[in-house]
């Protein structure tokens, strides 16, 4: 840390590798475990008891004392100290088992199916994930901490083991079955989870990221995302919806938005509008539904903080375009004379088509210098031609 203990950070990543791997240890007043020469006597790790947790790679004990964390400053900060011979009694930790799923000893902690804390056998606190970023001189990554005055049932403070190995475990017996998942605690974890990592992707703001964009930018095409680099030596791909599609699709959110006041309004005024069964269903399922689907997966990128990119709108781009159809499909109702109403069709999908064709080189590869592509460059904030 540049501050507080000026010793090794212990930090949360998102990701598996190596610098991952913890094992746990005897307490000082123990001979260590020896890898080399391990001991014939299996010794599991078991509720209540004492352990120091030693970093794989460093060999640093997991280790904390009353200096304030980096961010949270009400908690305590956890740091990597020491090694194999040197330390002290604020490297131990108190194993407490939380939760056992399935029918296994219930003492012991097993990989994935038991849930543990760990209490500072010292200080009294738990080992937690803050919720907070450090700064840059971390890497953006999750702030460890030792959490007082915190409830046990707080996830923050509870932890698993993905994979374990010894080679002096016995062998799996033949009747072992996996506990069944149970489908609501993992439907919630899982969407907490997920939220956790988009929180995580957070905008820096001493650089321009110059390919992110804001949600406002992706109903109107205000601008596009070039895939790749943009040199004439090879092809290029440029991220864009087709213009004519994404604009009417916007056009029918607006409208039908504006339409839903309309219907309200004349409502509260006893107005008595789609009064037959079929205009109220293709109102419903055909307006309705698909503006619900468009708001739930739009609205989401307008509020949260990570940054953002233009294929994000692609969810809700397709209930855009449900709602285009529905305003399409209802207007040409009006339409009695068939010939008119085929005549709009083939011209509406004539455009679509074209459209596509002539925006095709940005899906399949632009090929050759991008100044040969200048002409699709309908709005100067597009960047389909110009230097890399």
């Amino acid at each position: 840390y540049p501050e507080g203990s000026n010793q090794q950070q212990i930090t949360g990543y998102g990701y598996q590798d190596d610098n991952n791997n913890w094992y746990f240890d005897k307490v000082r007043e123990f001979p260590s475990y020896n890898f080399e020469n391990p001991s014939s006597e299996i010794e599991f790790v078991e509720d209540g008891a004492t352990y120091r947790l030693v970093h794989l790679l460093s060999g640093k004990n997991l280790h904390s004392h009353q200096i304030p964390a980096p961010v949270t400053k009400l908690d305590y900060e956890v740091a990597g100290y020491g090694q194999l011979d040197q330390g002290d009694h604020f490297d131990y930790w108190v194993l407490e088992i939380a939760e056992q799923v399935g029918s296994e000893n219930a003492t012991r902690i097993h990989p994935l199916t038991t849930s543990f804390r760990l209490r500072h056998k010292e200080l009294g606190c738990y080992l937690a994930q803050s919720g907070q970023h450090l700064p840059e001189w971390g890497f953006r990554q999750l702030e460890m901490t030792c959490m007082k005055n915190v409830s046990k049932k707080d996830k923050r403070i509870l932890w698993n083991v993905e994979s374990h190995s010894n080679d002096q475990l016995p062998p799996v017996p033949e009747d072992f079955k996996f506990p069944r998942p149970r489908f609501l605690t993992n439907f919630i974890h899982l969407n907490l989870a997920m939220m956790a990592t988009n929180n995580a992707l957070i905008p820096d703001p001493e650089k321009h990221d110059h390919i992110s964009s804001s949600w406002w930018e992706w109903p109107t095409l205000y601008t596009g995302l070039r895939l790749g680099g943009w040199s004439d030596e090879f092809a290029k791909y440029y991220l864009l919806g087709t213009p004519i599609t994404t604009w009417a699709s916007t056009l029918a959110v607006l409208a039908f938005m504006l339409t839903f006041v309309i219907l309200a309004i004349r409502w509260q005024r006893q107005y008595e509008d789609l009064q037959d069964k079929t205009s109220r269903n293709n109102f419903i399922i055909g307006g309705i539904y698909p503006m619900l689907g468009w708001g739930l997966h739009y609205t989401p990128f307008i509020i949260m903080g990570r940054v953002t990119y233009l294929h994000h709108y692609l969810p809700a781009l397709y209930f855009a375009l449900l709602v285009l159809t529905y305003f399409i499909e209802t207007g040409t109702s009006y339409i009695k004379n068939q010939k008119v109403r085929w005549i709009l069709y083939i011209i509406m999908m004539a455009s679509v088509i074209g459209c596509f064709a002539l925006f095709s080189p940005i899906s399949f590869g632009m090929v050759g210098p991008s100044e040969n592509f200048k002409y699709l460059d309908w709005l100067p904030t597009w960047k389909v031609h110009g230097a890399e």
